[in-house]
C-alpha cells in the first residue's frame, strides 16, 4: 500500500508491545503475557483481506491459512507480470471485477473492446511527434484501469519509434479512483502489464488534488459515472465555487447528474489542444434541464466536437443506459474564442462601429440564412428601441413565437396586474411593454447568435458513429459477441467498416 499507493498502514508488531514494557523489560511480568496474548487474538483471529473463511477464532484462522497457503501454491508457478497484451490477464480482471466487485451508483466498467477502439481514434502519434515533452494523460475515473492499460500498450510502439523513453511517458499517466478497492486494483493492474510507472490516486476526482494539474493534460480518456445522488455532498465549497454548474442545480444544489460535473471537470483539466475521449449518456445531448443546458454551452464555449460515436444500449450489460462518445479537443486559442466572440455579440446589440475592422459580419449572414430570415431586416433589431422599424421583422414566425410568450410570461403578466402599471396611460404603458419587449428580443437572439457562431466557428465536420439497430449486428459490431471478441473482427461488418475507417482519421485531419 505505501509502495503502490502512497498510504500509511497502521501496523503495529510483538516486537513494538515487549518495546513498551522498557521499564520492566528482564522482569517476568505477567500483564505483560497477556496482553501479548490478547493482541495476538485480535490482530490474527478476525476477518482480514486474506479471509477465504469468517475466521473470529484460532480454529478457523488455522483452517482459512490451509487454504490461503493452497490458493498461494496455485499461483506461485505462474508469471503474471508481463509487458506484453496478454488476453488472458485481460479475461482474469474482467472474471474478479464482475464476481468480486458489485457496479453501483452508476458505475459500470468498459468493456475492452471499447477501449481499445476509443484510445484507437485518438491521434497519439501526431501527439507524440509534435509535443517534444512526455504526453501527460488521465482517466479521472479510471476504476479498475482498463483505459490506463490500453493507453500504455498503444503509446509504446510510437514512443519507441520516436527514440523516446518509454518510463518517461509511462509516469506521466494518471489514474483516479474514488473507489478504494478498485484502486488497488488498478494500480496492481498496471503492474501486472508492465506499467508500474503509472500513478493511481485514491480520490475524488471532482475535488481539487495536489497531484492533479489544472489544465495539465494532453490527453482524457475515460468512462465516468451516471446518475449518482448526493455527490455534491462530499465536495467541499471551495470546490463547488470552481464549478459553473453549481449555479444551475438552484438554491439546494441536489441534483444526481455528476456525469455532467465531471464533463466540466474535462475543461479544469485539459491544456489546450489536449484531446479527449469520453463515454456519456447520450442524455447529456438532449436533456432540457438547466444542468444539462449548461453543459453543451460549455462544450461549444471550450471544445471542438471532433466525432459524436453513438454504441446504443447494448453496451454495458449492466445498464441500459444509452451511451455516447464523444471526442472532443480543447480549443487553442487565447483569449477563449468564447469570451471573445460574446463580446462581439455584445457590440453587434449595442450598435456595432467596429465591423469593418473586425471583419466578422459574415458570421451574422450566415446565422440569418440559417434561421431564413432576411439579414437587412434582421440588423434593425441592433441598438433599437421602438417597434416601428421591427415591423416587417415581427412577421416572421420566430418572431411570433416570441410575442406569444412574451404575453404569455409570469413577468408581463404579474407587471399588467399591478397597481403602478395600471396608474398609468394606455400610451406609458404600450411604451413600456414595447422597451421590455425589445429587452426581451435582445437577450433571446444573443444568445441564439452566440452560440451560432461558436458551433459555426468550428472549422473541422463533425463525423456522426451511429451503431446498428438490430441486436445481432449491434454485438458484432460492439466486438462482444462470442463469435467476434475483439474490436478489429468487427469492422469485418459494413456498418462497423464504414464508421471506424472515418473516425480514425478524424482527430488528426481537418476532414
Amino acid at each position: 500500500m505505501r509502495k503502490f499507493l502512497n498510504e500509511e498502514i497502521s501496523y503495529i508488531s510483538r516486537e513494538q508491545i515487549d518495546a513498551a514494557f522498557w521499564p520492566v523489560k528482564n522482569d517476568r511480568n505477567a500483564t505483560k503475557k497477556q496482553i501479548q496474548e490478547y493482541f495476538t487474538e485480535l490482530k490474527f483471529f478476525s476477518n482480514s483481506a486474506f479471509s477465504f473463511l469468517d475466521t473470529h477464532n484460532e480454529e478457523l484462522f488455522n483452517r482459512n491459512t490451509a487454504v490461503l497457503s493452497e490458493v498461494v501454491q496455485m499461483w506461485q508457478g505462474l508469471r503474471l507480470k508481463t509487458d506484453e497484451q496478454n488476453q488472458f490477464l485481460g479475461d482474469m480482471f474482467e472474471f474478479f471485477l464482475d464476481n468480486g466487485i458489485k457496479q453501483s451508483e452508476g458505475q459500470f466498467f468498459t468493456p475492452l473492446p471499447i477501449c481499445k477502439f476509443i484510445v484507437s481514434a485518438l491521434p497519439l502519434a501526431q501527439k507524440i511527434e509534435t509535443n517534444p515533452e512526455p504526453l501527460k494523460a488521465i482517466d479521472y475515473a479510471c476504476g479498475s484501469g482498463h483505459f490506463l492499460n490500453e493507453y500504455a500498450y498503444q503509446i509504446k510502439p510510437l514512443v519507441e519509434t520516436q527514440n523516446k523513453t518509454l518510463s518517461d511517458y509511462y509516469s506521466q499517466i494518471t489514474g483516479v479512483e474514488k473507489e478504494d478497492r478498485l484502486a488497488k486494483v488498478a494500480k496492481v493492474a498496471a503492474y501486472m502489464h508492465g506499467q508500474e510507472q503509472i500513478k493511481i490516486l485514491d480520490a475524488d476526482a471532482l475535488a481539487s488534488h495536489p497531484e492533479i494539474r489544472p489544465e495539465g493534460y494532453d490527453v482524457l480518456v475515460a468512462n465516468p459515472p451516471f446518475a449518482v445522488e448526493g455527490f455534491l455532498q462530499t465536495l467541499d465549497e471551495e470546490d463547488k465555487k470552481r464549478y459553473q454548474l453549481i449555479k444551475a442545480t438552484g438554491e439546494n444544489s441536489n441534483t444526481n447528474n455528476i456525469e455532467c460535473f465531471f464533463f466540466e471537470r474535462i475543461h479544469h483539466l485539459m491544456a489546450r489542444g489536449g484531446v479527449v475521449g469520453v463515454i456519456v449518456p447520450s442524455s447529456i445531448l438532449s436533456n432540457t434541464d438547466a444542468v444539462h443546458n449548461r453543459t453543451r454551452e460549455i462544450l461549444l464555449q471550450f471544445f471542438d466536437i471532433m466525432s459524436i460515436a453513438e454504441l446504443g444500449s447494448g453496451t454495458f450489460g449492466k445498464t441500459g443506459t444509452n451511451t455516447v462518445v464523444l471526442f472532443l479537443k480543447r480549443k487553442r486559442a487565447k483569449p477563449e474564442a468564447a469570451e471573445h466572440y460574446r463580446n462581439r455579440v455584445e457590440n453587434f446589440f449595442e450598435g456595432d462601429e467596429n465591423g469593418e475592422v473586425y471583419q466578422d459580419y459574415h458570421l451574422i449572414k450566415a446565422y440569418c440564412s440559417h434561421i431564413n430570415i432576411s439579414y437587412e431586416q434582421y440588423i434593425k433589431l441592433f441598438a433599437q428601441t421602438s417597434l416601428e422599424p421591427l415591423s416587417d421583422l415581427l412577421e416572421y414566425d420566430i418572431f411570433n413565437d416570441y410575442k406569444q410568450a412574451f404575453s404569455q410570461s409570469t413577468d408581463i403578466k404579474n407587471l399588467k396586474k399591478s397597481k403602478v402599471f395600471k396608474k398609468k396611460t394606455p400610451t406609458e404603458q404600450s411604451a413600456e411593454l414595447a422597451q421590455r419587449f425589445i429587452a426581451y428580443l435582445h437577450n433571446r437572439e444573443k444568445e441564439k447568435l452566440y452560440y451560432f457562431i461558436l458551433a459555426h466557428q468550428q472549422q473541422n465536420k463533425v463525423l456522426i458513429v451511429n451503431a446498428p439497430n438490430t441486436s445481432k449486428e449491434r454485438k458484432q459490431f460492439l466486438g462482444t459477441s462470442g463469435a467476434v471478441p475483439k474490436v478489429e473482427r468487427a469492422l469485418n461488418t459494413k456498418a462497423a467498416k464504414r464508421s471506424t475507417t472515418l473516425a480514425l482519421p478524424c482527430l488528426t485531419h481537418k476532414t
